[in-house]
């Protein structure tokens, strides 16, 4: 299990690339209006950045760790169809304490679709049973 009171500054300026095609269970469903051009939906761009996020972080830490999102934010301006290829680059741009702010650009293969951050917080299990417990009282 990672050990919270280590310092993490040695994240900072990490990064990677990772691709991902868009598949038809990917499309922008809530909309009966677009939901027939069959676009990636900004929620399942997020799922990808989320689990980039807490892919990246376990290939370095290990596979013990607990990093929950705790912030994110998304500007996604381009329209990509259904099986397109979308690169993902992420860095991690800084570290305060526990807390661990990534940057993320979105493109698909012809331009440039999203960018924002995400916030993760590496957090042991104890903490989350002891806020369990708390609401459960």
């Amino acid at each position: 299990m990672a050990v919270l009171n280590r310092s993490y500054n040695f994240l900072e300026t990490k990064e990677e690339t990772t691709q991902f095609q868009v598949l038809p269970e990917q499309i922008w469903k809530e909309n009966a209006i677009v939901k027939h051009l069959s676009v990636l939906a900004t929620r399942e761009l997020m799922i990808k950045v989320f689990d980039f996020t807490e892919n990246m972080l376990k290939k370095i830490l290990g596979d013990n760790i607990i990093a929950a999102v705790v912030s994110s934010n998304i500007k996604h301006f381009g329209i990509t169809p259904v099986s397109m290829r979308v690169t993902i680059k992420l860095k991690i741009f800084s570290v305060e304490g526990n807390h661990i702010h990534f940057k993320f650009e979105a493109y698909d293969e012809m331009e440039h679709i999203a960018h924002g951050e995400v916030d993760r917080v590496i957090i042991s299990p104890e903490y989350i049973k002891r806020k369990v417990e708390e609401k459960r009282l």
